[in-house]
């Protein structure tokens, strides 16, 4: 009987209290646990990367150990987090990816065109979110570097000025951007190679675009962006 009494009023004060002790019968005021030991540790799930990222709805602090990345990742405004965070910022690619070419432009002295397809080939923290229609979206708020590498093939207008655009959604001047001038004829390819640093927020929606300003001689000729080429680093945390 005085055992069953002991149960009760142990779970009655865990229940009621909300609070919980182990190795210890003075649990702190602010703690629901309160583990106390001056030999062992705690243990939280280990898993690789592969099973962390299939994990279906994670709350907002949940905690694993990740084998793979050799260190503790916590979920937390909708991507997972690495501790300590130097392992992750210190100049690291984030992501790479890869856009659809964009062809069949020409015919006039402007044009506009918006790829539209995208491939992440290299997403290890799983910062971006492929949307589909070109459009990926940043789940990972950070300072990150953003380099274009391609190819615009077959220009041959006069006084052309081209430019290819890593955009904000919404938002054309708010971009990692490339800008190739070209007076004269160019029968051949010409290639662009970009750096630009962009303070990004999660939730934001980015799509890659061609632009071409032709002054004079219209140009008729079908150019194409061959390849373009994303690769995003990390450059610090806000």
């Amino acid at each position: 009987m005085k055992n069953h009494l002991l149960l009760f009023f142990v779970l009655f004060s865990t229940f009621v209290v909300g609070q919980t002790g182990i190795g210890t019968n003075q649990v702190s005021p602010s703690a629901a646990l309160d583990i106390s030991s001056t030999q062992k540790g705690v243990l939280i799930p280990r898993m690789s990367t592969l099973q962390r990222q299939a994990i279906v709805n994670p709350a907002a602090g949940l905690q694993v150990y990740d084998n793979d990345r050799k260190c503790l990742m916590i979920f937390r405004d909708n991507y997972w987090d690495c501790y300590p965070q130097q392992k992750v910022m210190t100049s690291r690619i984030a992501a790479i990816l890869t856009f659809d070419d964009i062809t069949g432009i020409g015919g006039s002295n402007t044009a506009t065109a918006i790829s539209n397809g995208v491939t992440i080939n290299f997403n290890p923290d799983g910062i971006l979110e492929n949307l589909g229609s070109g459009k990926v979206r940043f789940l990972r708020p950070a300072k990150y570097e953003i380099t274009m590498v391609g190819t615009i093939s077959r220009q041959t207008g006069i006084n052309v000025v081209q430019s290819v655009s890593f955009f904000r959604s919404g938002l054309f001047n708010a971009s990692a951007k490339c800008i190739r001038e070209a007076p004269g004829s160019y029968p051949s390819d010409i290639n662009y190679f970009s750096k630009d640093v962009l303070n990004i927020y999660t939730g934001e929606e980015f799509q890659f675009k061609y632009d071409k300003i032709g002054q004079g001689t219209p140009n008729t000729t079908t150019i194409s962006v061959v390849k373009p080429l994303i690769i995003i680093k990390y450059i610090d945390l806000f």
